[in-house]
Order: structure tokens, then sequence, then C-alpha cells
């Protein structure tokens, strides 16, 4: 799967294992609350369901991807056709007044981030029980 971010608040998370013919990829298509553009969305290196949106705003919205049941169907021509999953809002944070420009996880501890936002700011965080995710 891949996400991309768009304006007016969008994110869009494709399923890139089955592609329909005219179709295309599976997708589902979501929005962050406050309506901000959407930056960044990176996944979480342990467990790549989890991932951190970066908002315009300065929030950071942090989403979990649930699979479908099935992941492919057949249409009525005999075409596979993927199922795309669902996302779960999680948790929300307000950071800055300007953009989340950047963010990283860091790939030795779990939940450890930096970001970077138009304040000139960077900051460190960490995000706790995602084991429990």
């Amino acid at each position: 799967k891949f996400s991309v971010g768009c304006l007016e608040a969008q994110f869009h998370v494709f399923d890139a294992r089955t592609q329909h013919p005219t179709k295309g990829f599976s997708s589902l298509s979501d929005k962050v609350n406050t309506g901000a553009t959407v930056w960044n969305i990176v996944p979480l290196p342990q467990n790549r369901e989890v991932s951190m949106v970066g908002a315009g705003d300065g929030t950071l919205y942090l989403y979990k991807y649930h699979y479908p049941d099935q992941r492919k169907v057949k249409d009525h021509q005999g075409h596979e056709l993927g199922v795309a999953g669902t996302v779960e809002l999680l948790a929300t944070r307000n950071f800055s007044s300007q953009p989340i420009a950047s963010f990283d996880w860091s790939p030795d501890k779990e939940g450890l981030f930096v970001c970077g936002s138009f304040d000139q700011s960077i900051r460190v965080g960490i995000v706790t029980k995602l084991n429990k995710v």
C-alpha cells in the first residue's frame, strides 16, 4: 500500500496488490479534521499499518490502516478488483502554528520521532503504547 497527501485536507491510501485493467488500484480517501493541507504521511517502521499525518496547521494525526476481510474480488467480467480497507484516527496533537513540513520516525526506538515546521523549530517527540495498537 502507499499513501498520498493532498490539498484541502485530503489523503488517499492505495492498495497496490491488485490492479484492475480499467479501474486501477483500490483506494480510500479521508480528510483530516482541521481542513489543512496534508504535507506528509509517514508509516511507522516497526508497524506499517500505523502512520503519522502532518498537516498544514501544525497538527499531527496518528492513523491506523485496517485491511479488509477480502483483499480482492472478481468483477462481472472476471477481472480481479482490489478492495480498500479503512483508516482509524488514533490520536491528534497540535505542535505548531505553522505547517509540519518534515517528519521522520526513529528506526531504532518505536514511537520516537522528529518533526520540523515553518516556525523554524525542530521538535522531538514520542508516541507511547504503540504496542497495543
